[in-house]
Order: C-alpha cells, then structure tokens, then sequence
C-alpha cells in the first residue's frame, strides 16, 4: 500500500471489510481531531489481508498519509475475529501535551480460541513539509485471556471502552456480569495509574459506554443491567480519587429486548446525555432514545423517542439481518448532535439532530437533517471526529463538524467481503447545514445632478492577484469551495518558477517550488481517438486538449521574466491527471456578485510538439 491515498476525500476507496469503520450493535472512537489540526482515523481493511492502519491529514480532510512508522503489519490478522458480525473494537486516543498516539484493538483468535486485546503506542511529530511521523513506544502489548492487562481472568470480552483525559486512559469492560476499570498514563500502558476496581453488582452485560471529563475525577458509565424480569438502562460514575462506584441509577426499565449503540456524554453546560437504540418487545422494529440529567446523573428525564418522518422505516444490517439504529452522538458546549440511520424508499440514509440549548436548562431537539445520501447505494452510518481527550467542540460553526460514513454493505459475516464499500468523510455543511443565506444589494442609481462612474475594482484578468485570498469572497464563494470538495477529482499540481539568472532555454531554466493536490473538474477530450496503427496514432496523444475548472481557494501564479539569457519565461504549472502530464495556462476567474467562485484555464497534454519549458510564450497570455 502507498503511504499516500487520494480519492474524493474519503479515508478508504474501497474496503473489503464493512466493519473496517462503523460496527455493528457497538460504537468505536477511531476519528479524533486535535487542537493544531490534525485528523487521524483508525480503519481496519482486508485488501487482501486484514491490516489496520491509522491515517493522518494535515490539511483537514483533503488528503490522507499512512504516516512513517505506524503501518501495522499481517499480525494482525491472528487477532481479527473472523466470526463476529460486529466487528473488531477499536479504540484510539491521542495525546496532544506529549504527542503521543495509543490504539487498542480486540478480537477473537480462532487457533486459539481465546479473546485478545492488542496495544500498540507511537509517539509523533510533523516536519516543515507538513509530514507525520511515528515512532513505536510501546510494543505491541497482547493481552490474553487470563493475561495480564486485569489481575483476574477477565479479558474473554469483546466489548469495552476506552476514555481519556489530561491525566488518564481508562479502560473499561464487563467480566463475569461485573464491571471494571483500569486506569493508565498517557506514555505508559505497562504500569497502571489506577488497578483494577469492579462494581459490586454482577449482572450487566458486555455492552457499554463512558465519557472522561478533564475537569473532573469522574468516569461516566452507560450500562445495561439484567433483572431478569427486566432490563435496566442505567448510569454508574466511578471517581478516580476514591476509586469506587456510585450505586447504579436508573435511566430506563424495559421488558427483556435488545438495546444497543449505547452513547453517554456531557456538554458545556456539565449535563450528561445518554442516547441509545432499543427493539420494541416483539423485535419487529427499532427506535432511537434520548434522556437528560440535569443534576450529574442523580436523576433523568423520561426518555424521548426520536420521531419518524414519512416514507422512513427501519435500517436492516444486511448480514446480521438485525434492524439497527446506529446511534452515536456529539457533545458540544451548547448541546449535542445526535445520528441514527434509517431506510427512506428503500435506501439507507444517515441523518442528524441537534439537541441544543440556551442556558443549560431545557433543550431543543431539531428538525431532522440529512448529514450522508447516496443516490442508488446506502449509507449506513457515520461517526464524528471528535476532539483529543475529553474536550468539546464549539457549535458556533456546526456545520464545519467533520465526520466519517459508510457506503454500501458488506455481504460476509466473517469482514472478508465479496463486494467493496467506502469510507468516505465530509463537513455537517455540506447536506444537513447547507448555507442557504441569499445575498441581496441595493442598486446603485444616480441622483439628477450626479454622475455615476463604475470602477473595475479587480484589475486586470492578466494581473497576478490571489482573489480568495485578497477577500473577494462570501456564502457563494463558500458553495463552490463545498461543490469541488465534494464532487471534484482530485489531481497533482507541479509549480515550476523560472529563475532569474538563467542563460538556457531549458528545464534547467526553471526551480522546482513542490506540488499540491487539488480537487478540480476536468472535461472530456474534444477528439475522436484515431485507428490503432494510423499515422497519426503515435502523435495523437500530443493533440489530448481539454478544459479544466479550478476551485477558487487555489491560485495559480504566473510570474513572467526576461532572464540573463534574454529568454522569455513564465511560471509552469504542470497537472499529472489520467497517467499524462498537461501544461496548465490560460486561466481566467468567474465571478459571481464581486465574489471568486472558480476559474477556468486549458490543460495541454505535454509532449514533444508542446514543452513547457521551452516553447515561445507572450506576456499577453494569462
């Protein structure tokens, strides 16, 4: 596999595991964002082996690096679980005070048969050309079933959560009906901060929730415990300082049912949410719940059902023919955004609310928002990028929150599918929070005894001027920004400069000023593609003429010298696109209400009859 990966934004073009991102019935914290910028994502593929690889990108989403040292090779394949239809758990934290990166990942090993958990700890660092590298901290740690990452035998679970602060990981699971928690520095997984503490009651089940607080001593834990005449949804807090639990609280009692996608978070405003899934008694369907603590967790409101709109029913997984809510949620400092999938005419989409308030005592749920379609294939779930360690969004801006989604279904339930899906990631801006805001003006009209005089403000289309970044821009500006992020392709651009004391005529006359990748719309050729064996066929490539449209955050210099040589030079742009290079020239901006929103310009196939460097150019030509 390269080190680099561009598609259109996306983490993985095609996976051959549908559980690489977004399990089944479970909720994984892959996606994490930090303070400086950085996105890294966690997705586990099988093309052709079942290597995990965390990726990193430096420039919010537009491009994806395996970084230098943190490739995992095919012994992970050993501890994948080849026969669980939910997935491998995987969780990742990133430390941003001392850089470092901790991924813990679960399985089954079949020659074994026993389960494991895997640690594998990096420490990392970016280089003046924006390049991420890790350095191995940790061994990978296996933690076997009767092994050493708990004293007792406890690690034959594959469900648990991890949660981070500024001074802990805790790691959190059920065993024998109990469940523990063990807490870990930052930078050091072999010696524990906090041993292993269990609850006294023993009958939840594996499957949990928490949230760490950075303020705070305090893990929250979202459970479900079996009464045996009933279910309990219920909410423990387990304090770091005293090492104990508090007596469990009841969120929500239900006849025996299944209840899944179990999210637990707190805001700004310190009030805890919890938002989960539950089959109704039958099995025949699924809602989405929410409920609020107001008061740390001592009491809860009623749960709420998410509503339903017209033509919507439930999502099925098409392996585990389980209908499912995928619910996950995000905290933030004013509120939460809550996601759940469902089928709409046939089609899976994932959809988001907010749940928002304006002082902290009473919330909002919003209408329903598509936050991921696809026109012909599903979309079965998202998850966000949440910030490093416990922090909390800002929901100001909610429709720059990034996340995750999945299109298409897998066809396996061992994760080694036949058909591909992809991973793709976006903004919350580009469906569910699309600016809508119309741009109105006034018309400037003379007075009787005035003059009214136009000035063309922007210059000359010949003069060398960066418009987004002169701050010709708006709420059009942004779409187009939106629209190639989306739809464009992406391709390499090379930026040659000539150099001033140059006495050639060549390559040489020109510096290398590096490349960059852009997303950008290309037209098809303009000429039919000659009979194989033509004399023209050799020289036909050299004809390939096509017109491109460039975004309109992406300028392209053009700086025009005479040099010592007395040889004419502009700046080269070169586009590597389709396995040939193409000079790139002729570029003119369209404006629409004073605002840049993309720019055109020619892409000449390079080749013996056209050289860049070489061929005689005018001032004139833009």
């Amino acid at each position: 596999m390269t080190n680099k990966i561009y598609t259109q934004t996306g983490l993985v073009e095609n996976s051959w595991n549908s559980r690489g991102l977004i399990t089944h019935n479970f909720v994984n914290k892959t996606l994490v964002k930090t303070d400086t910028g950085l996105l890294f994502a966690v997705v586990q593929d099988r093309s052709p082996t079942s290597d995990m690889y965390i990726r990193v990108s430096v420039n919010n989403g537009f491009t994806w690096a395996i970084p230098i040292g943190a490739q995992l090779g095919t012994d992970f394949i050993d501890d994948i679980d080849s026969s669980n239809s939910n997935g491998p758990v995987m969780h990742l934290v990133v430390d941003e005070k001392s850089q470092t990166v901790l991924l813990t990942v679960s399985g089954y090993s079949v020659s074994a048969s026993i389960f494991k958990t895997i640690v594998y700890g990096w420490t990392y660092s970016i280089s003046s050309e924006d390049i991420v590298t890790f350095t191995k901290w940790v061994d990978p740690i296996r933690f076997d079933a009767g092994g050493s990452l708990f004293a007792l035998n406890i690690m034959n679970s594959l469900n648990y959560d991890v949660s981070a602060t500024f001074n802990h990981i805790y790691f959190t699971l059920s065993y024998n009906q109990k469940i523990f928690v063990k807490a870990y520095y930052p930078t050091n997984w072999s010696s524990p901060a906090i041993a292993s503490i269990e609850t006294v009651e023993d009958d939840y089940f594996d499957l949990i929730s928490t949230h760490a607080d950075n303020q705070t001593s305090i893990l929250d834990i979202l459970a479900i415990r079996d009464r045996e005449l009933e279910y309990e949804l219920v909410y423990i807090k387990f304090n770091s300082l005293t090492k104990s639990f508090n007596s469990p609280v009841v969120i929500n009692s239900f006849v025996p049912t299944v209840a899944n996608d179990l999210n637990i978070s707190r805001d700004g405003y310190n009030n805890l949410l919890a938002y989960w899934t539950q089959f109704n008694t039958a099995g025949t369907f699924v809602n989405q719940y929410y409920s609020i603590s107001y008061d740390d967790g001592l009491t809860w409101s009623t749960p709420t059902t998410i509503p339903t709109t017209a033509s919507q029913g439930d999502f099925e997984d098409s392996v585990s023919f389980q209908k499912a809510g995928r619910t996950v949620s995000l905290n933030g400092d004013t509120g939460f955004i809550l996601s759940y999938v469902r089928n709409f005419n046939g089609k899976a989409i994932t959809y988001v609310r907010t749940l928002l308030s304006e002082n902290g005592t009473s919330y909002q749920l919003s209408e329903e928002k598509i936050a991921a379609s696809h026109a012909t294939k599903d979309v079965v779930g998202l998850r966000f990028f949440k910030p490093a360690g416990s922090e909390s969004y800002s929901f100001d801006q909610i429709g720059d929150i990034r996340f995750a989604y999945q299109i298409g279904q897998g066809d396996s339930p061992s994760q080694n599918d036949s058909i591909p899906v992809y991973f793709g990631q976006k903004l919350l801006l580009d469906e569910a929070f699309v600016e809508t805001e119309i741009i109105s003006f006034e018309e400037d009209t003379p007075l009787g005894n005035e003059l009214l005089v136009n000035f063309n403000l922007l210059g000359s289309l010949n003069d060398n001027v960066d418009y987004y970044a002169e701050g010709l821009v708006g709420n059009i500006t942004d779409k187009y920004v939106s629209t190639f992020d989306r739809f464009g392709t992406s391709i390499e651009l090379v930026h040659y400069e000539p150099i001033q004391s140059s006495r050639i005529n060549d390559k040489n006359a020109y510096t290398y000023e590096g490349s960059t990748y852009v997303k950008v719309f290309v037209d098809s050729i303009a000429y039919a593609n000659p009979i194989s064996g033509n004399e023209v066929f050799v020289n036909y490539i050299e004809r390939d003429t096509r017109q491109i449209y460039l975004p309109p955050d992406m300028h392209i210099s053009r700086n025009y010298i005479l040099n010592d040589g007395n040889k004419q030079k502009r700046t080269v742009w070169l586009m590597k696109y389709a396995g040939n290079e193409y000079e790139v020239t002729q570029v003119l901006p369209y404006f629409i209400d004073n605002q840049i929103a993309y720019y055109t310009a020619n892409a000449f196939v390079v080749g013996a009859t056209r050289n860049p460097f070489t061929r005689a150019i005018q001032p004139t030509e833009t």
